[in-house]
């Protein structure tokens, strides 16, 4: 999600609210989207050709193993389906990818995450029996949750775990080369004999420099400082009123220093009365049901998914970093904060008209020059470039967008408890969940040629196959997000319940047919005729897969070419491999190998 300007403000002063700690022998929380991007970033991988995934495969199993020499016992949970609330930043971003993607130069650099990131990172982690598992939506809250939980810290690059009252340690503060611990350093009960240098952060450190800020006040900062679920314009009218110090940092810094000084001299009742009462009436409304569903986000203490994350070992300890909060200690007004959001909209309509007027005399520049909040730099990404569709998307009225938000708990609780289970355990891609809850689907940008059709248009059959299967026969048309020409756009999608000689069973009674019917099912969607029982099993969908792709390609044409360079990697990446070790380099390959050879 991520609180703007956040992670500057901390970097910028980070002696004062990071503390250095040797990681090892402990549990640790990964916040699995975060951690997969910053790998492939870290790995250096040309992206502007895709895949390379033997290569990024080979990096992740690398990071988690410095991590397991350490003794240190990671679980990973990913982010799953997006939220109606969060779709206007969603569409904004695939505009900006593929304007990026669009500019992509490979001599230059670019950044683009290829197609199956997630999905071979997952393959390590189940290799390697990393426990995983991927939640409903965004994994934030549900990551925060389960570190009260565990008592462990977090392992990320997201600047809502600066708000959330858990330890956190920031990706780049990570040192990847193992030290030895000194002997006197050693615990007799632990196997553990390494440890990598990192950085800690809990909220104590920053609510104690500015003077003891009351912990509670935290989730009203992040959201007056604006995320992806609420613009800082929407706060319009406060910020006019809010003292802003002049200074050599940037605008949003001080902004930030403006605001956590005027919190500090608030009760989070009379801070929420104030800045809602500069707002128009018919914007309350909104602006406080997001209120709480974000501060409600921040203060979660149950988890769902605690139960698929296997136990650890038991000589693995409970993180105890310096200044660490206690289980008990840990949001010890959670309650009252909740209660106050909760009755809120209640009284909201008999707000008094008089409003107090916003002072702020902490946060003033050694001059003590002061400066109003139009004075500063926009950095609100509510006015970003919309390519003129504005009518098309983000422009839902808000009482659409709150009946969607209270249904989504609902619609979870309709998904099949089969599909629901496979889908916490991340068996199943997350966007099974917006197909089901959104009626949605979004094609990930890729590199590509633009003058030509979305190279995923090959598989709208297979799709239509899936919508009918998981939706059945629902009145609303799938809609689906795909790039046209090298714009964003969308169009809908007829499914498909039954084949020739197959109806499709209904969502709910999958397992209960055999495993023989749901192959059928899966060949004749994709209308290949087949005989697999030749093959060895785990090519089975590979070759379905490829025979798929030769009949449908036509831009361009299928080739030979194609085909025996897909067999030729087939034979690699499960043969070859497998029996002598990855080796993508000539000279390294003779080095090993070169008596062997001579001899052959």
């Amino acid at each position: 999600m991520g609180v703007r300007g956040l992670t500057t403000f901390v970097k910028s002063q980070e002696k004062k609210y990071l503390k250095s700690y040797k990681l090892h022998n402990c549990k640790i929380l990964l916040d699995g989207n975060s951690i997969a991007s910053n790998l492939f970033i870290w790995s250096h991988i040309e992206s502007a050709f895709g895949g390379d995934y033997d290569k990024f495969a080979k990096y992740v199993r690398e990071f988690f193993k410095v991590l397991l020499k350490c003794e240190i016992q990671p679980l990973v949970v990913f982010d799953g389906g997006y939220e109606v609330r969060k779709l206007k930043t969603v569409y904004s971003r695939m505009r900006e990818k593929y304007r990026s993607i669009r500019l992509t130069q490979p001599l230059f650099g670019s950044l683009n995450f290829p197609l199956f990131m997630k999905t071979v990172f997952r393959e390590v982690l189940t290799e390697l029996k990393i426990p995983f598992a991927q939640c409903d939506f965004e994994a934030d809250d549900e990551l925060a949750a389960l570190a009260r939980q565990f008592q462990c810290p977090i392992l990320s690059y997201d600047s809502d775990f600066y708000i959330y009252d858990v330890t956190y340690i920031p990706l780049p503060t990570l040192c990847l080369e193992p030290i030895a611990l000194k002997p006197t350093s050693l615990d007799e009960n632990s196997k553990s004999k390494y440890y990598l240098d990192c950085k800690v952060y809990n909220v104590d450190s920053l609510i104690d420099s500015f003077g003891g800020l009351d912990k509670s006040m935290l989730p009203l900062l992040a959201v007056l400082l604006g995320n992806d679920y609420i613009k800082r314009s929407v706060f319009k009218t406060f910020y006019q009123n809010l003292k802003i110090p002049k200074g050599k940092t940037s605008a949003l810094q001080r902004r930030i220093k403006a605001v956590i000084g005027w919190l500090r001299n608030e009760t989070f009742e009379s801070a929420v009365n104030k800045v809602m009462g500069r707002m128009k009436k018919h914007k309350r409304k909104y602006a406080i049901e997001q209120l709480k569903r974000i501060v409600n986000g921040y203060v979660q203490c149950t988890s769902v998914l605690s139960e698929y994350l296997t136990a650890v070992p038991e000589n693995v300890k409970t993180f105890n970093p310096i200044n660490s909060v206690s289980k008990e200690d840990s949001w010890k007004t959670e309650h009252q904060v909740v209660d106050i959001i909760n009755h809120f909209d209640k009284k909201i309509e008999f707000m008094d008209k008089t409003l107090e007027p916003i002072e702020n005399t902490t946060n003033v520049s050694e001059d003590g020059s002061q400066s109003s909040s139009e004075e500063q730099e926009s950095d609100d990404s509510g006015s970003e470039h919309s390519d003129g569709d504005d009518d098309v998307v983000g422009k839902e009225k808000p009482k659409t967008i709150l009946s969607s938000i209270q249904d989504e708990e609902t619609q979870i609780g309709n998904i099949p408890k089969w599909l629901l289970d496979h889908a916490r355990k991340g068996n199943v891609q997350s966007c099974i969940i917006d197909i089901m809850i959104l009626k949605q689907y979004f094609v990930p940008p890729q590199v590509e040629d633009f003058t030509l059709s979305s190279s995923q248009f090959i598989s709208l059959r297979i799709l239509s196959g899936v919508v009918g299967l998981l939706l059945g026969k629902c009145d609303q048309l799938l809609k689906y997000w795909v790039r046209n020409g090298s714009h964003l756009d969308w169009f809908t999608i007829e499914p498909i319940h039954e084949t020739a000689s197959l109806k499709f069973p209904p969502c709910g009674s999958v397992l209960e047919v055999s495993e023989t019917l749901r192959r059928a099912v899966l060949l004749e969607v994709a209308e290949v005729d087949i005989n697999l029982t030749t093959l060895p099993e785990e090519w089975h969908l590979f070759v379905v897969a490829l025979i798929y792709w030769l009949k449908n390609m036509n831009e361009p044409v299928a080739t030979e070419s194609h085909l025996h360079t897909m067999v030729m990697c087939l034979v690699t990446l499960f043969a070859v491999d497998r029996h002598i070790g990855v080796h993508r380099n000539k000279q390294t390959f003779r080095k090993k190998y070169k008596n062997f050879v001579n001899r052959v």
